[in-house]
């Protein structure tokens, strides 16, 4: 539950990491806030190009495959 990781092409200097949001989660919710690199807050994403928001996620929901409860990444529910 700590967090999920999201680079392409191997890019350390393009990646995203997802970071466990502990006052927002419950045992059935997990919600998840993104920051870039250097650890500045991302854009909302649901305000996310749709095409990369669909390579995020097709990636998260291989990582979150065994979590029973819902997965949320800032304002959208993936799972």
């Amino acid at each position: 539950k700590k967090g999920f990781h999201f680079s392409e092409n191997d890019n350390p200097w393009a990646c995203e990491d997802w970071i466990y949001q502990v006052e927002e989660s419950n045992n059935n919710k997990a919600v998840f806030y993104g920051y870039d690199a250097n650890l500045f807050p991302l854009p909302k994403f649901s305000e996310v190009n749709k095409g990369h928001r669909e390579r995020v996620i097709k990636k998260a929901l291989k990582h979150f495959e065994g979590h029973e409860g819902e997965v949320w990444f800032d304002d959208v529910r993936i799972k």
